[in-house]
């Protein structure tokens, strides 16, 4: 087998095969042309492993090129390389190599990607908008972080276990997000699409990307808010909107001014979170209760 095009690795990982002790780890590796493909050795290899360290360059000889994993993909490649147990990776110094990867999805994509039969994983990007503390869900760690993205749609993306332990939030809000290799899910609630980390994710705030100065100053929190009004045509009632065409709605935003009068707390068409100031949380109902998961005191939730 000849040597491999010398590669960087970007990313080393072990993914999650349920209660399946893992055989291989894996590795994302770019060429010199911004390229990607993904890599494995047993994982019992020491020596291998421990020549093996990210963000550095390598030659790789004595490998297999075979099929890629049928789940959990991290990027859309035909092909995946099989690194054999005599095979080597030789360290090279001085060459100009690429330090991220990123292949972002737009949100119209995550409709395609949450369907059983695609084994993709996810790269995204989104303006923070705010985050939770971790708190617990069953018996599992978690953290949940609403994000804005280009196209002014809102994501809530889910970080499990160590993922959420490690994030640090600490003025993240209003900061761009890059996340690596998340799994497409639907809320189990509202069906609507939602992000979750894997063992592959990787987060990387304010990403080293050309335009991010641009994509901050467009989609500042409650971006997607302000658009929509200064695209409505504002001065209708709700029964004069009912006097249109079904065809003049189209590609068309409409706002009416309301006023609440009462709560229907017995139906089941809001969310109540915690009032809190720094707090987002959901909360959740406990021996007939309304409990934060962020142990918060409150008089009365907020419903919307």
């Amino acid at each position: 087998m000849n040597p491999f095009p010398f590669k960087s690795v970007i990313r080393k990982f072990i993914p999650y095969f349920g209660k399946q002790p893992p055989k291989h780890k894996y590795l994302l590796l770019l060429d010199q042309k911004g390229d990607a493909i993904e890599a494995r050795y047993d994982i019992k290899d020491r020596h291998l492993d421990s020549k093996i360290k990210e963000d550095s360059c390598y030659n790789i000889d004595g490998h297999v090129c075979t099929d890629p994993r049928s789940s959990g993909k991290i990027v859309n490649h035909p092909t995946s390389i099989l690194i054999a147990k005599r095979g080597t990776m030789d360290a090279i110094a001085d060459r100009p190599i690429p330090r991220f990867y990123y292949n972002f999805a737009t949100y119209k994509m995550l409709e395609d990607r949450v369907k059983a039969d695609n084994k993709l994983l996810t790269d995204y990007l989104g303006l923070i908008e705010s985050t939770t503390n971790v708190y617990k869900q069953q018996s599992y760690n978690l953290r949940k972080i609403k994000l804005l993205d280009q196209d002014c749609n809102n994501v809530m993306l889910t970080l499990w276990e160590r993922i959420a332990f490690d994030f640090n939030t600490e003025n993240v809000v209003g900061k761009v997000l890059a996340i690596s290799s998340a799994k497409v899910t639907r809320h189990p609630y509202d069906n609507l699409l939602q992000l979750e980390s894997t063992d592959a994710t990787v987060l990387k705030v304010d990403p080293p990307l050309n335009d991010l100065e641009q994509i901050k100053e467009n989609k500042k929190p409650n971006t997607a808010l302000q658009l929509a009004l200064a695209n409505s045509e504002t001065g209708l009632t709700i029964a004069a909107l009912m006097t249109k065409e079904p065809s003049e709605f189209k590609n068309k935003r409409y706002t009416v001014e309301a006023r609440i009068k009462n709560y229907e707390s017995d139906k089941g068409w809001y969310k109540a979170k915690c009032t809190d100031a720094e707090c987002t949380s959901p909360l959740y109902k406990e021996k007939g209760r309304l409990i934060c998961p962020d142990n918060h005191q409150f008089t009365l939730p907020l419903y919307n």
